[in-house]
């Protein structure tokens, strides 16, 4: 008995080790998890990153619990972004996350300065409720010193007149992102950063996005940002919305700024006659997919030797149409390739010509289909129209003055004219040159017995120096109704007659055309053909003016 239960205990103990092979390698050594060496790639739950999970350390910062005696966690935050940023690492990826409701008031130059490579001072919160910073005094400022370090969703407050700089980037701040943050509206109207983002010569690489600026109580900001302190390569100002009455320019700068890109901003400059966006001539790079509100075209945009897209717009705030957006192009010569259109919805109506003098290439809309209109007809610019002058008055409203003066002046034209006299008048061409397209008779009463022969020629205006047969002599004795006398690529010189039921006129009509000066074109025939009393010919003249002034009259 005593063997047996012996034997059935053995057998359970190899049996456990069977079942459970590893279960001596479970436990850890006391003070450890199970991952030492923590997550290479991170953690996140549901696609949120758990931030204390990546290599990076994270520290959080919070005025209203914190204390700068703390160790910085989510539950012992520091006090101040500026000792939080004394306790990270370069270039480690390291993070100061800064609470909801936090705020610090700024007395001094360097509130805070992330003089921390590669470190992110992240800001929680919407509105009102982001982490704000006070300026308090003129030389109050927040600074960059280090490259590769953002700053992300926070919210600076001019609390005093003259602020000289909000965000200074100093030299060594290469690469620095400034982003989603907010200037909201001062509360007292004469309280305004001056600068709110200054660049240092050599910031390069720097990049602006998301910003949101207000100041529209009193003039006294001169820029938004600044970067006229020297050069500032690669400079990128990305989807801001900038709102104030700056004495000089929302975004400046009179130095050699390079490959600078100026994309999707809006931007209000509600001092007159000065500017949105303005650069050096010896700037380079783009602005597009911006839209600037001024009071005027000519000081809108000066983007010096900076390429402008079309797509790149201003409002005008002096005028009743307010809520009208018009193109600009700028007004320098160095970029006559920039076409734009300028739609005025005003009182005269889609398309009306702005009053005001628009320098440079910005056209109006009457303009650009005047222009493609002669481009297609005549190879040649067309003229300007007259101030507040609509499309419709471009293209002449009536049709009389649609075929003399308007765009269908230069289409193609037909008039026709009945002939049977040995000698007859057809067209009279005056005033210039024209194309003829074709030339066809079409014989409607048979032509008489006597044998003739038909050729068409041109009595010159110039002299007969300077007449023209446009045909050899064609027999056309006893022809039948619907008869056709034409000519054809194939013989240009020779009027082909073409009976009924033969080839189709289409494939025998000449396709290139001829040049006719200014003259009477006639038909010559040899003999009266006699036959029938009445006309026997009628000639389709199909052509086109190659100048203006040019009339075409059926005799």
């Amino acid at each position: 008995m005593i063997k047996k239960l012996g034997a059935i205990v053995l057998a359970m103990l190899v049996g456990a080790v069977l079942l459970f092979p590893f279960a001596a390698y479970a436990t850890t050594p006391a003070g450890h998890t199970n991952y030492p060496n923590g997550f290479p790639n991170g953690v996140t739950i549901r696609g949120v990153p758990i931030l204390n999970s990546y290599a990076g350390d994270v520290f959080y910062v919070d005025s209203g619990t914190g204390s700068d005696g703390n160790q910085g966690t989510y539950q012992s935050p520091f006090a101040t972004v500026d000792y939080c940023i004394g306790r990270t690492t370069a270039s480690n990826g390291d993070m100061c996350v800064v609470f909801p409701g936090h705020s610090e008031t700024f007395t001094a130059a360097d509130g805070f300065d992330v003089d921390v490579a590669g470190v992110a001072i992240v800001g929680l919160g919407v509105g009102a409720n982001m982490p704000t910073f006070n300026f308090t005094d003129t030389d109050a400022t927040v600074a960059i010193g280090a490259a590769n370090v953002t700053l992300y969703n926070l919210r600076f407050v001019a609390g005093i007149s003259a602020v000289v700089i909000g965000i200074a980037v100093e030299a060594a701040g290469d690469n620095a992102v400034i982003a989603y943050n907010v200037f909201p509206e001062p509360t007292t109207s004469t309280f305004e950063f001056v600068d709110a983002i200054d660049l240092a010569s050599g910031a390069d690489g720097v990049t602006i996005v998301g910003n949101i600026y207000f100041h529209a109580d009193a003039t006294g900001p001169a820029h938004f940002i600044e970067a006229g302190n020297g050069v500032n390569n690669d400079l990128q100002i990305l989807d801001n919305y900038i709102y104030g009455e700056f004495s000089v320019a929302a975004i400046w700068s009179d130095t050699i700024d390079l490959e600078v890109l100026i994309d999707g901003n809006n931007i209000t400059n509600l001092t007159n006659g000065q500017h949105c966006i303005e650069f050096t001539t010896t700037a380079t790079g783009l602005i597009k997919n911006t839209i600037c509100r001024s009071d005027a075209i000519a000081t809108a945009i000066d983007p010096g030797s900076m390429g402008v897209a079309a797509d790149v717009y201003w409002e005008d705030d002096a005028t009743a149409d307010d809520s009208a957006v018009q193109a600009i192009a700028p007004a320098l010569a160095n970029h006559p390739a920039n076409t734009v259109i300028a739609i005025l919805a005003g009182a005269n109506g889609i398309g009306t010509y702005p009053a005001a003098a628009v320098p440079g290439n910005a056209v109006s809309l009457a303009e650009v289909l005047r222009d493609l209109w002669d481009g297609v007809r005549n190879g040649t610019g067309g003229t300007e129209p007259a101030t507040n002058s609509s499309v419709v008055d471009a293209i002449g409203h009536t049709g009389g003055a649609f075929l003399t003066t308007g765009l269908g002046y230069w289409d193609i034209k037909t008039i026709s004219t009945p002939a049977d006299e040995v000698t007859q008048d057809l067209f009279l061409v005056a005033g210039g040159p024209i194309q003829i397209l074709s030339l066809v008779g079409y014989v409607d009463v048979i032509i008489g017995a006597v044998v003739t022969t038909a050729i068409i020629i041109l009595d010159a205006t110039a002299g007969a120096s300077y007449d023209l047969e446009f045909s050899t002599a064609v027999a056309i004795t006893s022809d039948v109704v619907g008869t056709m006398y034409m000519f054809s690529d194939a013989n240009p010189a020779v009027l082909t007659p073409l009976t009924p039921g033969a080839a189709s006129g289409g494939t025998q009509l000449m396709k290139g055309g001829w040049f006719s000066p200014p003259g009477m074109i006639e038909q010559t025939m040899s003999a009266d053909p006699g036959g029938a009393a009445g006309d026997h010919i009628t000639w389709y003249l199909t052509y086109r003016p190659l100048v203006t002034g040019v009339t075409v009259t059926a005799q």
